[in-house]
């Protein structure tokens, strides 16, 4: 048995070997789903457990932003204290001095393509 094993686990393999031959078949397909599923709950949880500790980072770092006062770029993400300036405009959208520039480059390009 492995270590891995739960006490239940352990019991019906133990039931198992106690069984009838015809029986036998037919539990031993039962206690092989049975451990592929608490196989999967385990990888399941991991992956969980993972997700809950990526979100909780992203958290603390927006929480810290808001209790600055922090405001955000609509557009690349950064936040108001890092960059020079940030423009507010309606409905709760920014848009950042980088980005603006990056906007005034595009423009001047497809005027100079027309």
């Amino acid at each position: 048995m492995s270590g891995n094993d739960s006490e239940v686990t352990q019991r019906l393999k133990a039931m198992v070997g106690e069984l009838d031959l015809t029986y036998q078949v037919e539990a031993s397909r039962a206690l092989s789903n049975l451990l592929k599923v608490q196989r999967a709950q385990r990888r399941i949880e991991r992956k969980a457990n993972a997700a809950i500790a990526d979100v909780r980072k992203i958290d603390v770092v927006t929480a810290d932003h808001l209790k600055e006062g922090d405001a955000q770029c609509s557009f690349c993400k950064k936040w108001q204290s890092d960059v020079e300036l940030l423009i507010a405009g309606p409905d709760g959208a920014f848009i950042c001095n980088e980005c603006v520039d990056v906007c005034v480059d595009c423009i001047k390009n497809c005027r100079e393509q027309q």
